[in-house]
């Protein structure tokens, strides 16, 4: 956790703009309420090649960690799009192998 402090608090950062992403979709009016938003927060990004949906874990509420392809994180955010179970979330994703809590990272 140490490093994600390093450059100020980023995570204070990120949930800033989740929130402002948030409020703007509800502010939308109803012509705008097929909009909706998806925020895929990835562990660390790595050029490994992809492993797939069987080797990485969803997760919310910031409790676990670890590395993932990028690829894989391309893919999960190309499902998001065409997924309703997505739409107005936020998670987190990374190799399920390999994810640790988020206090020990």
């Amino acid at each position: 956790m140490v490093f994600l402090y390093f450059f100020g608090n980023i995570n204070e950062e990120k949930i800033q703009g989740e929130d402002a992403v948030r409020n703007l979709y509800k502010s939308l009016s109803s012509e705008s309420s097929s909009l909706s938003y998806t925020v895929v927060r990835p562990g660390g990004l790595i050029l490994d090649p992809p492993r797939g949906v069987a080797a990485f874990e969803l997760n919310q509420g910031d409790t676990n960690s670890c590395h993932i392809s990028r690829s894989d994180v391309a893919a999960i955010c190309v499902e998001c799009v065409s997924s309703d179970a997505a739409a107005g979330t936020i998670f987190e994703c990374y190799d399920a192998d390999a994810g640790a809590a988020v206090a020990s990272v």
